[in-house]
Formats: C-alpha cells, structure tokens, sequence
C-alpha cells in the first residue's frame, strides 16, 4: 500500500499563497459572502477564535471582507458566539461593518445520525437597522465519512433604514473526510430576499462551490474555497479563506 505523503506547515502555507495571491495583487474586490454552513452540535469543551477573509475579483472596486468570531460553549448543549464584520477599502480604510451575538442550542442528543438544533441572533449594522434572526440547524451522517447540513435561516430588520418583510435563506452542504483531519465539501447558498414580496431566481442570490479544510498542527485549522453565482443577482466569482484556532 502506498504510503500517504504528509504536507508540512510550511507546504500549507506556500499552496495557499500560491493560490491567492495572485488575486490579492491583480484583482480588485467588494464585500462579499464569508459565511458558513453550520451544524447544531455543540461540544462541551468548545472554545475558540476564527478569522475569515474574502475577496471577489470582478472589477467593480477595492475593498475586502473581513470576520472575526470568538465562541465558547456554556453546556453540553448550549454554545454562545460573538461576530464582528469590517470592510477595507483603499480609498476608505478598514470600516466596521457590522457586530453580531448569537446563541446556539443542541436539540437533539448526541449520537444521533441526524442532528439538530435551534440558533438565535441578534446584529448591528453600520447602516442602521438592528437584524433579529433564527436559523434551524441541521446535520445527517451518511455512513463512516460522509455528512450532509441544511440550515433554514429567517430574519426580520428593525430600527433606522430598516427593509420590511421576513427575510429567507437556506444554506446547505456535502462534506466526506478525507483522513488526518482532512475535510473536503460542497457548499450551497440561497437568499431568497423577503418572503412579502419575493423576487424572480435571478434578482435573487445563489452561490454554490467547493471547499477544502484541513488541521494545521494541533491548535490550527485551515479552509479555503470558492463561490460560484448561479443567479445573476450573484457575484459571479468568491474566493474565500479561514484561520481557526482551538483553546
């Protein structure tokens, strides 16, 4: 059996580079999709920090998305998150964007094939209105190494330049495990708009696209993947990248 070869940290970091860099350099960027597809359980020890980049090379002008979360759990079952979101521009500077608290609870006991759990939020917004939100989490297991998420997510605006209606996604996901902790995925994004007055799929946002996560030593974690708009409503092309780190 042939053996499998591992890549060190330093050949982790020269792939990464070798991808993005090229579009850091050449490709100007605005503020575009870092969010993920996230699963209900909670484990009892959980404590940690992630930052996450993006950057969409269409032309349109110079500016990045940036995010930083922390996150701990309080129980076996109930797990509590901080976000902040800026944006950094070259004409403008490094922005704030938005700051966001939300609270994660495990429904259903762990073992289970299938999984799922309830999060609530509550977001500021630089541009005013304050965002309330519910998202139903949910996680399959399809045998040894492969999983499934679908997360339903509702959200309502309130407050200065607040929009009407209750806003709709849906996010989902097919992950296999790879081995050594290594992950690759498919991603799925739609955001319908407001469920009063719906528009057509392609005044609507669906992105789709492949992902790769893998440890880097015991503490670190590494993704990194692509978005690809389905609508034309959507940024046509999103590359994205983030740094975990467990406590």
């Amino acid at each position: 059996m042939n053996e499998i070869k591992r890549i060190t940290l330093s050949g982790y970091i020269r792939l990464m580079l070798g991808l993005l860099l090229p579009f850091l350099i050449h490709l100007p960027a605005h503020a575009q999709n870092v969010s993920g597809v996230s699963g209900p359980v909670v484990d009892g020890d959980e404590h940690a920090v992630e930052y996450r980049f993006g950057i969409v090379p269409d032309g349109s002008g110079s500016a990045y998305s940036h995010r930083f979360h922390y996150e701990k759990a309080l129980s076996n079952a109930v797990k509590a998150r901080g976000v902040f979101m800026a944006r950094d521009g070259v004409s403008e500077g490094l922005s704030f964007s938005s700051v966001r608290a939300e609270l994660t609870w495990q429904a259903t006991p762990d073992g289970q094939q299938w999984q799922s759990g309830l999060r609530t939020e509550i977001q500021y917004t630089e541009s005013g209105p304050v965002v309330f939100g519910a998202r139903w989490l949910n996680e399959l297991a399809l045998g040894d190494v492969w999983s499934t998420r679908f997360n339903l997510i509702a959200q309502t605006e309130t407050g200065s330049n607040a929009a009407d209606g209750l806003f709709v996604e849906t996010r989902s996901s097919i992950s296999r495990e790879i081995g050594e902790g290594r992950e690759i995925g498919l991603e799925l994004f739609n955001d319908f708009g407001s469920a009063d007055d719906m528009p057509g799929f392609d005044e609507q946002d669906h992105q789709a696209g492949p992902y790769v996560e893998f440890p880097v030593g015991e503490k670190l974690s590494l993704k990194a993947g692509a978005l690809f708009g389905l609508s034309r409503a959507a940024d046509n092309t999103t590359f994205r990248l983030s740094i975990g780190r467990d406590f």
